[in-house]
């Protein structure tokens, strides 16, 4: 190893620091933690050897950073870990566009400033191997691993495969990018103890993250995953990543997850066994459906998948139950993968989000579908759905009535997915199938419209409001206990408590 001059990586650092704090750029608070923290965590990642041995140029990309006096984003990538929150992790994988794009051209070894604070092989990896560790201290043996439109996330999930392969478990991997809802049915599917997506939602190109999911497709338990955090991830070492390549595992191990037949460009790596999730995960989709299936439906509807997984299941889906008008956008590339995702940086120094909720996607979607398919369509349209690049997060945009149009500025506004869910509670109680009033209720989270509330009470329909939901438990009586945040509220046999 060449020598490093840790004295003149830590004069910049702390001469960073000081500057910061005297120009109040930052509080007491983060100029002690970023103190504390970023020589130590600089020091280990330049000489951990087995931070080299999984990303080789590692220290070139640190190196290269100090040389060119990028203190601040230093300071940013070494001042501390990757928080762990309620769904996993989630971060910059760089905060400029140039290391993206380096990634992008030359994998996840490319030479940029990676560190504990950003979202990297490394950190994945050593993320993973406390996940790994828990999973097997607590007997579990199968893990579903996907992944979505961002850059390089299938290199991610392979990587990630790679490590739960050395801690023994079977690999249920997707052959593509795919929609998260998909991920969280899969893993009851195929009877799996976790599942693992590489996402970052709805954020922009700079980012990457690492959603985790228990046996049934949820959000971990607060215990449970304060368990693993606390006993598991933060105690792993460098030591604690190992790995087996996907072609060298045993047979059975590593088992596909697609359509019917293997993709054309995809190396499954001498593994031929493939479920067809899509199929199976469309037939669950329609068992919950009010409305005949097997009708064809006239709505003219527009879809936009924003660069992201939907891009193939959406329209499969809308087919699949009958709507046979569906145009779908490709212009600008806003139906194919592109973790660049490059119809939203039209605007320099402006990184705006792939979120179909927002009104700027919207009309980056309507311009785009007037370019492609003309104004006439357009005005024959009814809605245009969009999802985000892992097609958790939908959005519609209606058409206002010609009369109302001088409120809403046009002939079209965006309905974001919370006004949307109220339309459709609205539709369903409206339908009353299936509803017993006074026995029925809806579960809706803290950041879900009142407007479910009041329309849940008007039809006698009751009302859980959850912090953030874990699934039920049986209790040891027979009851069924929702675990809601730091409360619980128990439903017995006779009575109901709203929350």
């Amino acid at each position: 190893m060449s020598k490093i001059d840790f004295t003149k990586i830590e004069a910049g650092v702390n001469g960073y620091l000081d500057a910061a704090l005297a120009d109040e750029k930052i509080d007491r608070q983060s100029y002690e933690m970023a103190k504390k923290n970023t020589t130590t965590f600089l020091h280990q990642w330049l000489t951990d050897e087995n931070f080299l041995r999984v990303s080789p140029n590692v220290r070139k990309g640190i190196l290269a950073a100090a040389d060119a006096g990028r203190w601040e984003d230093i300071v940013n990538t070494y001042r501390k870990k990757m928080s762990f929150g309620t769904g996993g992790i989630r971060g910059f994988m760089a905060n400029d566009r140039a290391s993206i794009v380096r990634m992008e051209k030359e994998g996840l070894d490319a030479p940029i400033l990676k560190g504990p604070n950003t979202i990297n092989n490394v950190v994945l990896l050593l993320t993973s191997a406390g996940v790994a560790k828990f999973g097997r201290e607590k007997g579990f043996n199968k893990i579903v691993i996907g992944y979505d439109s961002r850059v390089r996330g299938g290199d991610f999930a392979k990587a990630i495969a790679e490590e739960f392969l050395a801690y023994g478990f079977t690999v249920y991997l997707f052959d593509e990018a795919c929609p998260f809802p998909e991920v969280t049915f899969a893993i009851p599917f195929v009877k799996a103890q976790m599942g693992i997506l590489l996402s970052a939602s709805h954020n922009d190109y700079r980012y990457n993250g690492y959603k985790l999911c228990c046996g049934n497709g949820s959000q971990f338990d607060p215990e449970e995953r304060t368990d693993m955090y606390n006993n598991y991830i933060v105690k792993v070492t460098s030591d604690d990543i190992k790995t087996i390549p996907i072609a060298e595992a045993g047979k059975g191990k590593v088992v596909w997850l697609g359509g019917s037949e293997k993709l054309a460009g995809v190396n499954y790596q001498g593994h031929d066994e493939l479920i067809n999730i899509h199929a199976a995960y469309g037939n669950q989709v329609k068992h919950f459906l009010l409305q005949d299936t097997t009708t064809k439906k006239a709505l003219n509807i527009a879809f936009c998948a924003y660069h992201g997984a939907g891009r193939k299941l959406v329209p499969q889906l809308l087919s699949d139950v009958g709507f046979q008008h569906v145009n779908i956008i490709h212009e600008n590339g806003l139906n194919d993968l592109n973790g660049l995702f490059p119809s939203f940086n039209s605007d320099p120094g402006f990184e705006q989000q792939p979120d179909p909720g927002d009104w700027r996607a919207g009309k980056v979607a309507v311009d785009a579908f007037i370019k492609e398919y003309g104004q006439a369509k357009w005005d024959a349209t009814d809605v245009l759905i969009g999802t985000d690049p892992d097609a958790d997060r939908c959005a519609l945009t209606v058409k206002v009535p010609e009369n109302q149009r001088a409120v809403y500025g046009g002939d079209y506004t965006l309905l974001p997915a919370d006004e949307a869910w109220a339309v459709l509670l609205w539709y369903r109680l409206k339908l009353d199938k299936g509803i017993k009033k006074n026995k029925s209720f809806i579960v809706l989270s803290h950041t879900t419209t009142d407007a479910l509330t009041l329309m849940a009470k008007k039809h006698g329909v009751g009302v859980i409001k959850t912090w953030v939901a874990s699934p039920p438990k049986r209790c040891g009586s027979g009851q069924l206990e929702w675990r809601i945040g730091r409360r619980h509220c128990r439903r017995q046999k006779k009575t109901r408590t709203n929350c």
